[in-house]
């Protein structure tokens, strides 16, 4: 009998972890305002089935082409609970530049300003016309790849309810270029000198024992204890009057680069 219940328990293990394993990569929140000055918060399209990105840099040569592949797809979809957004994934961040050039392609989509590229670069984009399916509800990342690849399939059983891992494809276009990242992979910014005066300057006056702040940021420890809190704040802009610059090693918290944070 004894046997038999740890046979038991050793297939429902191995049915378990194979579970988990097939479930959808999962992707933190994140808030964008497009050129229009209009908040855009995954979450906050939890009623919808998927939200579908692209990731868009108008230097790209192939930019237009990877356009009218994604207005087909938002076409085909359009009766469907399925919403669409370009994101900015290259160093351009002037919302005047950007809705000229809206203007000059014609796309009637909301374009999100991904100022720092830093959703871009945590989404992993590589690729100008780059797609993300996520799934707002479960704040997870069903598809990584063309609009040419398989997009309208994963679309379709993300309808069906059937999506169960994530897909990632092979994709064309310009490769984005991530120049803080880069940097900051050449010179890893210096908790001393680099992070501690933002730190002191930007955030303490609320985030100090005793201030209004729900947690402190008065040391290495702290602010490492609180770096998932740190991230999802940098990603949703929840602090007032949020203003960043980009990070390669956010993963790493507290070694990041931030030009204001919180500040009340």
């Amino acid at each position: 009998m004894k046997k038999l219940a740890s046979a038991l328990a050793v297939i429902f293990s191995i049915s378990l972890v194979s579970n988990v394993s097939a479930l959808p990569d999962r992707v933190g929140d994140f808030a964008l305002l497009d050129i229009e000055g209009e908040f855009h918060q995954l979450s906050r399209y939890r009623y919808q089935k998927a939200l579908v990105l692209m990731a868009y840099d108008s230097s790209c040569a192939s930019i237009d082409s990877a356009l009218s592949q994604f207005e087909a797809l938002q076409s085909a979809f359009a009766e469907q609970q399925v919403s669409f957004l370009l994101i900015n994934s290259s160093t351009q961040s002037d919302a005047d530049e950007l809705r000229e050039q809206q203007a000059t392609f014609g796309f009637d989509v909301s374009l999100l300003v991904d100022k720092g590229q830093l959703v871009s670069e945590t989404l992993s984009f590589s690729n100008a016309g780059e797609l993300a399916i996520l799934d707002p509800e479960r704040l997870t990342i069903l598809y990584r790849g063309g609009v040419e690849g398989k997009a309208s399939e994963v679309l379709n059983a993300e309808l069906d309810g059937t999506v169960d891992s994530t897909t990632v494809q092979p994709v064309s276009g310009c490769e984005l270029q991530y120049p803080a990242k880069q940097m900051h992979a050449d010179a890893v910014p210096d908790y001393e000198s680099d992070i501690a005066p933002i730190i002191a300057e930007q955030c303490a006056s609320c985030h100090r024992e005793g201030g209004i702040g729900p947690f402190a940021l008065d040391s290495h420890l702290m602010l490492q204890g609180w770096s998932p809190m740190i991230r999802e704040v940098l990603l949703t802009g929840a602090c007032r009057q949020l203003k960043l610059i980009p990070t390669s090693v956010i993963s790493v918290m507290p070694v990041i680069s931030l030009k204001k944070i919180c500040r009340s």
